[in-house]
């Protein structure tokens, strides 16, 4: 568990595993949205929900996210 800060302003609090955002995390980025869920190997996957302010208005969206993997197998 640990935290990033992004020289762009968005921030990361969660779970690391081999320096990548692994787990549950979440992501605060500079333009008020924030994501809270889980991560495998630094991509948003799984559960999570995604809240956002646009216009005056809070958007809430709860995604399931699922990593699609390219290559061939052994």
């Amino acid at each position: 568990t640990g935290s990033m800060a992004y020289g762009d302003g968005d921030f990361y609090d969660g779970h690391f595993h081999r320096n990548m955002k692994h787990g549950s995390g979440v992501y605060q980025f500079a333009n008020g949205s924030v994501y809270d869920g889980e991560y495998c190997q630094n991509e948003m996957h799984g559960l999570g929900k995604y809240k956002s302010h646009q216009g005056g208005k809070t958007i809430v969206m709860v995604m399931v996210l699922v990593m699609v993997l390219e290559g061939v197998g052994v």
